[in-house]
């Protein structure tokens, strides 16, 4: 029977005991009046916020019930607004913690942990409270299938791929932030301030918004600026994309040390009017922001940022030429821009990627064991976001990934390397799998996985 009086608590145990989707949406159906569970998941699963506690504080268990649930998540916003900061938020969590209930106390830890563990997304949460949690802004590519290249008008600019993390800074009223394509925080320290105050000087925009590959510079090219980056290879220039991103999440987890802080650099190809960017839409043309940006990157003192390699291209054959250019100098592949393209958040026709590995971003749904090592991880099972396509990937974990806990991995994004599509030979039509899939990484920045579609498109593009 229905209790219209369950805790917070209760109800995320509840939705934690089944992994359907439409159960998850019948328990909230049935608690969307409840304005504690809405503000947690708001708390929770909205990337714009930031409580800056990098683990949870020790503290005494002896519960006393003293503070509420709603007052305990309106004391967590004085962290996200930076008006309790340092060891005095280590100490005020402590003594947050000890003040409530047990289960409200269990609710608060997932806040800060920025996980409900019931296995609820924020696709689901928006679905019960419409745009509860914003969903970070992006621009993304189209893939090079024969349809899609049709839509690119030349002369057109065509980019170099490089294989970072792609993310933000944000300039607005003096303040800088930094977040991930899906809008967590970056821990950057004070590192860019003052190179973004010297762009902020050189632009005609008040508030904008940066678009770039975050790369990690090896020791040998610490201080190398940005105007010799176009003459050294870039294998010799910057780290792995595994080890890249190995620090970059530590950056989007607050882990991160100062001195690996300082090796980040920045290779950018946008720079947005703010008020575009969070009205998901712009009417400045790309050509203007890139001269822009041309412009700016031109200052010396700028040493940490550098513009993407930008050409103009006169048709597909010197496209095709120069992408062909950036596989054999060891890169991902290029990006073909309309010269007149607003910036907007979709897959925009305006853009399409030529890229030859195909890179799917799946969703684990479950693991299996290992066949030699007992209680260590054989494998993933992935799925894409609509469930057609599923598959086990034992190929390319390493041993410190087949040592976490089986439950570390479910409901994760991970990249998976693929060389084609089967359709599975059983009763569903729309049952597919993926020849030689092979596991490269976690993805923390990314928070739905490719559907069907998606990958399929891939697998059609060059």
């Amino acid at each position: 029977m229905f209790d219209e009086n369950m805790s917070v608590y209760d109800i995320l145990e509840e939705l934690a005991s089944d992994n359907s989707g439409n159960f998850k949406l019948e328990v909230l159906k049935r608690h969307a009046d409840n304005e504690d569970l809405k503000q947690f998941f708001k708390m929770t699963l909205d990337k714009s916020l930031n409580y800056y506690l990098r683990k949870i504080p020790k503290y005494s268990e002896q519960h006393t019930g003293e503070t509420s649930l709603k007052q305990a998540m309106n004391s967590l916003m004085l962290l996200a607004k930076r008006k309790i900061s340092g060891n005095r938020s280590k100490f005020f969590v402590s003594k947050l913690l000890t003040s409530c209930s047990r289960g409200d106390a269990d609710v608060i830890q997932r806040i800060l942990k920025r996980d409900p563990n019931c296995k609820v997304s924020v696709a689901t949460v928006n679905k019960i409270w419409s745009g509860l949690i914003k969903i970070w802004p992006v621009m993304l590519c189209e893939r090079s299938t024969e349809k899609n290249l049709k839509n690119i008008e030349y002369p057109a600019f065509i980019q170099e791929k490089s294989d970072g993390l792609r993310f933000n800074i944000i300039y607005v009223d003096g303040e800088i932030k930094y977040r991930s394509r899906n809008g967590k925080h970056i821990q950057l320290f004070d590192i860019f301030d003052e190179h973004i105050k010297l762009i902020a000087e050189g632009v005609p925009f008040k508030d904008f918004v940066l678009d770039g590959e975050g790369l990690i510079a090896t020791g040998r090219h610490i201080d190398t600026p940005s105007n010799e980056w176009a003459n050294i290879p870039e294998t010799e220039l910057f780290e792995t994309r595994q080890k890249g991103n190995g620090i970059f999440n530590k950056a989007i987890q607050n882990t991160i040390k100062r001195d690996d802080a300082e090796l980040v650099r920045v290779k950018l190809w946008d720079i947005i009017p703010y008020d575009e960017f969070m009205n998901n839409t712009g009417t400045t043309t790309y050509k203007r922001r890139v001269t822009v940006l041309k412009n700016v990157l031109k200052n010396e003192k700028i040493n940490l940022f550098g513009l993407t390699m930008t050409k103009i291209i006169k048709n597909q054959g010197q496209a095709i030429r120069f992408y062909k250019n950036m596989l054999s100098a060891g890169k991902e592949g290029a990006i073909i821009k309309n010269l007149n393209s607003v910036w907007e958040d979709k897959r925009s026709k305006d853009q399409v990627k030529l890229k030859i590995v195909k890179q799917l971003d799946m969703r684990v749904v479950d693991t299996y064991e290992h066949k030699k090592k007992k209680k260590w991880v054989g494998g993933l099972t992935v799925e894409s976001e609509d469930g057609k396509v599923r598959v086990n990937v034992g190929s390319g974990l390493k041993d410190k990934h087949r040592k976490m806990e089986p439950y570390k991995f479910i409901n994760q994004i991970v990249m998976v390397e693929a060389n084609g599509m089967i359709q599975n030979q059983d009763d569903r039509d729309d049952s597919w799998s993926l020849f030689l899939p092979i596991f490269k990484e976690i993805r923390i920045d990314k928070d739905d996985a490719d559907s069907f579609e998606e990958i399929k498109e891939q697998f059609d593009s060059i």
